[in-house]
């Protein structure tokens, strides 16, 4: 409650400090989306839960990694964290992402990370890379909070983040220097260049992190590079993309326990894919890969991969309704050793194929109704035939005031690690599944002020679970299902000199149940509470961002204690300040008071996060 209060006074303090001399109003529009029913779509039609998060509101956040802002700035989602940059991958990684209760664990496969549409997860075990995606690329971030199967397949259980990286927009080049550097050796580099010139757009990012991080064992270093190449004739669009991010770390382990294991890992993506975009008409297609090889200092070596192509045809009708038919086909799979015995364990080669056919549609009747549906019949090598549908409406009571709902299904198809890799799979696993049923509304009663609010309840069912003896051996079977339901809601407001967004969400995580037995399970990295503040202003040359974010009702894994379950971790505030000044017309100079409190919390048992420190910046912009 003290941190609280100080957090609450220093807002103030900002606040007053602008309100003298704020006179002008902007506009919170209405943003057009993309991921939330794969065609554009504005916002006040979609019934679904769905959050835009812009590179500026990203980078606003103060976090260094591009799905940790997401959490920060997007309600009803979570990510863990360990350190001061980076996560990791394997046991004792961070990164797990939880939507409305729904992921976390190990492996963490029942959230769908996605991008520019290009699904992005390891062949094997299904979960996704978070270290594999840098802000300075990133134009923008959709979130669907809710299965999104019926669009996007396996593995949007809980939802979809669809990262979309950015485009030059108009003639000339712009170059980007980012470049900032903390305590523990910590230092953060980035540079990103775009242009257009004639038919052609292209895009360049770079970026290299490094820390030792703020306990012993704990270092990190990243490098990201990835561009794109785009060819323009009219309605129609050639872009090819690619990426490439090599990462090391160490797990320092838990502090009641020893060091963990070093990591050496190399991710790659890339796609080509066309555009067609006509009055009545539209089309894309893309072929993409993505490939990545993992090595641990505890002898697992790996490689896996994801490919596949996609095509979508989008029939626009009467008004501004679309009527849009995909086709999908993905294969993934890899192989595996463990190079720490003699001779070799050989885990083998495995893989697996779906084909799914889609059909949806938006469909605006009036100005007053929006109805929007979609269903997905999707078809997996090892399991057979799985049905998808989703469907929902908006009701626009006045200009200001949405009122919407919806409900839809999700699943998540047997992984490698579930099916055939270790001595515990089990080909007999079925996909796991979900039902949301939401409500909600928008309103914005202000030009500058918008409001939301959602009501969720979600039930799963065929939930993977490592079935322990008796009897031996130990299996994958399907026997856990859950019932998670909550509110949530935000208000953004954007006047001349101050923006900024509240959100709280309020969450009831039901534990996962083994239905032939057993003791209930706490998901972890699922927050019951959630609040999230930032405020932005201007005073005089200086830009002053605050956030707060609070977190109540969370669990962690399990401490090796007597009962073997997870640990419930203590509620925390963290609040951060950042100030910015323009140097010289295209470079500032910024710093970035992080956890100003010295808040002392754990979003993993047993990793402490870092106290109170300081990090310092500078950005340049040159344009041409």
């Amino acid at each position: 409650m003290k941190h609280l209060l100080v957090a609450v006074v220093l807002v103030l303090a900002v606040t007053q400090a602008v309100f003298a001399d704020m006179r002008d109003t902007t506009y919170v529009l209405d943003p057009i989306l993309v991921t939330a029913t794969r065609t554009e779509t504005e916002r006040r039609n979609v019934p679904g839960s769905v959050t835009v998060l812009s590179a500026e509101r990203l980078l606003a956040t103060g976090a260094t990694d591009v799905l940790s802002a997401v959490a920060v700035a997007s309600p009803g989602v979570f990510i863990t964290e360990n350190g001061p940059s980076g996560f990791g991958l394997g046991d004792g990684s961070a990164g797990s992402i939880t939507i409305r209760g729904v992921g976390g664990g190990t492996p963490n496969d029942q959230v769908l990370v996605m991008v520019n549409g290009q699904p992005d997860y390891t062949g094997l075990f299904g979960h996704p890379l978070p270290d594999a995606y840098a802000l300075n690329e990133v134009e923008r971030v959709e979130i669907v909070r809710g299965p999104a199967s019926a669009l996007y397949g396996s593995g949007a259980m809980g939802g979809v983040i669809n990262v979309i990286t950015r485009q030059a927009t108009k003639p000339g080049d712009r170059i980007t220097l980012r470049t900032d550097a903390g305590p523990w050796n910590t230092i953060n580099g980035e540079m990103s260049a775009l242009g257009r010139h004639g038919a052609f757009d292209y895009r360049v990012s770079a970026s290299h992190t490094r820390t030792d991080g703020h306990r012993d064992d704990a270092a990190f270093e990243r490098s990201h590079v990835s561009g794109d190449l785009a060819w323009n004739a009219g309605a129609w669009t050639i872009r090819t993309s690619g990426a490439t991010t090599p990462f090391s770390g160490s797990d320092p382990g838990p502090t009641y326990g020893v060091a963990g294991m070093d990591i050496d890992v190399t991710r790659n993506r890339g796609s080509v894919g066309v555009e067609y975009d006509g009055r009545w008409f539209a089309t894309e297609g893309m072929f993409y890969r993505s490939w990545g090889e993992h090595d641990f200092t505890n002898g697992w070596h790996s490689t896996d991969y994801v490919e596949g192509a996609t095509a979508q045809f989008d029939y626009h009708v009467i008004g501004e309704g679309t009527i849009s038919t995909a086709i999908d086909y993905r294969r993934y799979g890899g192989e595996a050793e463990d190079t720490s015995t003699n001779p070799v364990y050989d885990y083998g080669s495995h893989e697996s194929s779906e084909f799914s056919a889609t059909l949806s549609a938006v469909l605006p009747i009036g100005d007053r109704l929006s109805l929007v549906g979609a269903a997905r019949a999707q078809n997996h090598s090892e399991v057979g035939w799985t049905f998808s549908p989703e469907a929902g409406m908006s009701v626009h009571i006045t200009k200001t005031l949405t009122i919407r709902g919806s409900a839809s299904r999700g699943f998540r198809s047997p992984s490698m690690r579930d099916m055939a890799l270790f001595p515990a799979s089990n080909t007999d696993v079925k996909p796991e599944e979900v039902t949301n049923i939401e409500t909600g509304a928008q309103w914005k009663p202000l030009d500058w002020l918008a409001t939301e609010v959602s009501v969720f309840r979600t039930t799963g069912d065929n939930l993977v679970v490592l079935k322990t003896p008796p009897p031996p051996p130990p299996r994958f079977v399907n026997t856990g299902s859950f019932t998670n339901s909550g509110v949530e809601a935000e208000a953004r407001w954007m006047l001349s000199r101050l923006h900024g967004s509240l959100s709280v969400s309020r969450h009831e995580i039901g534990k996962t149940i083994n239905t032939d037995g057993g003791i209930p399970v706490a998901v972890i990295g699922a927050p019951k509470t959630t609040v999230g503040f930032s405020l932005g202003t201007r005073v005089e040359r200086v830009r002053l961002t605050v956030n707060y974010r609070y977190i109540a009702g969370m669990y962690g894994p399990d401490s090796n204690d007597a009962d073997s379950l997870p640990d419930r971790l203590d509620d925390y505030g963290v609040l951060m300040l950042s100030a910015s000044r323009p140097v010289f017309s295209y470079l500032s100079a910024s710093v970035t008071l992080r956890n100003v409190l010295d808040t002392k919390y754990e979003t993993m048992t047993g990793y402490p996060m870092p106290g109170f420190h300081a990090t310092v910046g500078l950005s340049a912009t040159l344009e041409r």
